[in-house]
């Protein structure tokens, strides 16, 4: 595996930083906090926290998901671009919480990857501990460093992280099958879940044919007697009131002839008032003329009396005629309720005639459809049956291949593949530490002699100094820290050698800490070595030793914010 550049937006006190790695090489990060004028505190492993960060979701030291993100920030990411093999994958990891893995094609598009985070891994190979120890070398991580485990921890540590080429090729293969089959099972269970819906949907379409004929029939029996219902109300004859007409004719002519005579008795009154007036008068009030011949306008007051007379007796009948029109009226009204009602019930009784004829269609149409519904239903439960056989099949195939999967494991090999491991470990770190030192041996056994001589099947390790045992603990630490960064090289080595996974670039964290120059000049030619064919990243504050790096990454913060600048 080997990272090819990282982008960091509103990562812990970075706001906003692209890196590129190189092929090979000592790149060295350094720093200096402008806020409290030291160099610790600058954000130089952030950049390393961020590389963590975007493939495993983890980081090396102890961080809430809220202080993951830059003071004052809503959100922020990491993108990491690497190749793996033949392929060239990007992980972009963000908060609030997401991620996304896509592979970069040949033609420069992008593809996404449908992934859990346990296959990204898988994908990579590399699980977090490998990590860890194999390309973040954080000397101030001391609950990682394999150095620093005890017995049992190192025999654990060491079968987790090894494994002998032919069983890692029989265990990528019984992977590669239960990934198969676990598709595969999914795929059928998928189409079983399909089934299940289907049917599922059409049970709920189904209908109780007795009851529905039972429905049918009880709604025939009511549509009969509102048919029965309506042919009594069709029977009743619309009344001919053709013959009320002329008489109906007559009462209005006279009725006219009514309004003309009120009409004109209230004419004649005021010309009979007027009379009146004029015949009381000498002088005209008007004009002051006298007042002509009295006798006449008497006669005239007469006439008009008698005109009076002869209308107040005309109208006498008015009352009669009123009458005659109620009564005609009444009349036809009373012929023609019965019809009337029969009307309105007809309409009232074909509405439910239509609504009961529509429910029983709609009945008789279910009762059709159900024997479809109940032929498509046989169909897919036998459908179902079927898949259930071959779901059932994969499950114990599946059980079958986990446990081939357990015995290939290392956790299920080891005490096949210890031997060969720590061999491997011994002749790894033997060539780091000769560097070093010349006086001194590390070796890690698969047992362990007690005083008696007798040995038991016990891990342990061995250092001698000068031809002398001694323990752990004696060393300085200085001497601890180069040894162990002798035992993280040679776990290094070792899962290139049996994983095929060439690692780039490798990160060591306050690697000289605690070192005299003599030492820093020891653990740069050591880390030198491993630069030859990778990049090599080394935190320090050795300013001193500025000059031996290929490259440096200038790391400086303002105002809690880190800004990142590279210097060749």
């Amino acid at each position: 595996m080997k990272l090819l550049s990282i982008d960091i937006e509103n990562f812990l006190s970075i706001e906003s930083a692209h890196v590129d790695f190189d092929d090979n090489g000592l790149l060295l990060i350094e720093g200096w906090n402008y806020d409290v004028d030291r160099a610790n505190g600058a954000g130089k492993t952030a950049i390393l926290n961020a590389i963590s960060f975007a493939l495993y979701d983890k980081l090396p030291r102890k961080v809430t998901a809220s202080e993951i993100l830059r003071r004052g920030s809503k959100s922020g990411s990491v993108t990491l671009k690497l190749s793996n093999s033949s392929e060239t994958l990007i992980v972009r990891r963000s908060r609030p919480k997401g991620v996304s893995f896509t592979k970069e094609l040949d033609d420069g598009t992008l593809e996404e990857l449908k992934l859990t985070q346990t296959e990204w891994e898988a994908k990579l190979r590399l699980t977090y501990n490998q990590f860890i120890v194999s390309m973040y070398c954080s000397q101030g991580n001391t609950s990682s460093r394999f150095l620093l485990l005890n017995d049992a921890d190192k025999k654990t540590f060491l079968l987790q992280l090894l494994n002998l080429n032919e069983f890692a090729l029989c265990k990528k293969l019984v992977d590669d099958k239960i990934t198969t089959i676990l598709l595969t099972a999914q795929q059928t269970q998928n189409r079983l879940n399909e089934l299940q819906v289907k049917i599922d949907a059409y049970s709920e379409s189904l209908i109780d044919e007795e009851s529905a004929r039972l429905a049918i029939a009880q709604k025939e029996d009511t549509k009969k007697k509102f048919m029965k219902a309506l042919h009594e109300h069709q029977s009743v004859i619309k009344p001919d009131l053709a013959k009320y007409q002329k008489l109906e004719g007559d009462i209005q002519t006279k009725k006219m002839e009514f309004v003309k005579l009120k009409a004109e008795d209230e004419y004649l009154r005021k010309e009979y008032s007027s009379l009146n007036r004029k015949i009381l008068q000498d002088k005209c009030p008007t004009c002051g003329s006298i007042v002509g011949n009295k006798e006449e306008l008497q006669n005239e007051r007469q006439a008009i009396k008698q005109k009076l007379d002869n209308i107040a007796l005309s109208l006498q009948k008015e009352s009669q005629v009123d009458d005659l029109f109620q009564k005609l009226k009444s009349k036809k009204y009373t012929e023609s309720a019965n019809y009337d009602k029969s009307q309105i019930a007809q309409a009232e009784i074909n509405a439910r005639i239509n609504m009961l004829s529509a429910e029983i269609s709609d009945q008789n149409d279910k009762l059709l459809n159900n024997s479809k519904l109940v032929e498509r239903i046989n169909k897919f439960t036998e459908q179902k049956c079927i898949l259930k056989e071959q779901v059932d099949a994969l499950a114990k195939d599946l059980e079958i291949q986990k446990t081939v999967a357990a015995i290939y494991s290392p956790t299920g090999a080891q005490a096949y593949i210890l031997d060969s491991a720590v061999a491997l470990f011994n002749e790894q770190i033997k060539k780091y530490i000769e560097i070093l030192w010349h006086n001194l041996t590390y070796e890690l056994q698969s047992y362990k002699e007690t005083a008696k001589g007798e040995v038991t099947a016990k891990f342990s390790e061995s250092i001698v100094m000068d031809g002398r045992p001694i323990s752990l603990g004696s060393l300085s630490g200085g001497e601890l820290k180069a040894l162990s960064i002798c035992t993280d090289m040679a776990l290094l080595g070792i899962l290139e050698q049996q994983f095929g996974i060439h690692m780039s670039p490798v990160i060591f964290d306050e690697a000289f800490d605690g070192l005299d120059a003599s030492g820093k000049e020891f653990a740069l030619e050591l880390i030198r070595e491993l630069a030859k064919d990778r990049q090599v990243i080394v935190i320090d504050h050795a300013s001193e030793m500025r000059t031996a790096f290929d490259k440096t990454l200038r790391v400086e913060k303002r105002n809690g914010i880190s800004t990142v600048s590279v210097n060749t």
